[in-house]
């Protein structure tokens, strides 16, 4: 194989990967047509309330804690249960949850507050 011969099959082959990058990076579009937001009032301490439901379309998600106190946020198939730290993660005042495609969680996303106070956080959601 001449030189010439070695530089051109380089190159195509360049070209090939590209394109399966950029039909990769179009596959995982944020392109979702249906749209979910509000807020959810976070029982106190004790029990859990459903944020988001289970969606096999969903393709990114995300929670706001815009309140003064910590949440706790879970990812539980059912039920109303207290979040623990064996459940669940702690969400600290004014910080953001993101997650999208690929790898997307699609299950169902609960909160509970991690005091003897209701508190509110809201949510967005995309999907196809």
């Amino acid at each position: 194989m001449s030189q010439k011969d070695k530089i051109q099959w380089v190159l195509s082959l360049a070209i090939i990967l590209l394109i399966i990058a950029l039909c990769t990076t179009q596959l995982y579009a944020q392109n979702a047509s249906n749209k979910n937001t509000g807020g959810v009032t976070c029982p106190a301490t004790g029990s859990s309330i459903q944020v988001i439901d289970i969606r096999s379309s969903r393709v990114s998600f995300a929670l706001l804690n815009d309140s003064l106190t910590d949440v706790r946020i879970g990812f539980l198939a059912s039920g109303t249960a207290t979040l623990t730290d064996s459940n669940s993660f702690i969400l600290k005042a004014g910080q953001p949850y993101s997650d999208s495609v690929p790898g997307i969680y699609y299950g169902r996303v609960v909160c509970m507050s991690t005091t003897a106070g209701a508190i509110v956080i809201h949510f967005d959601e995309a999907f196809r």
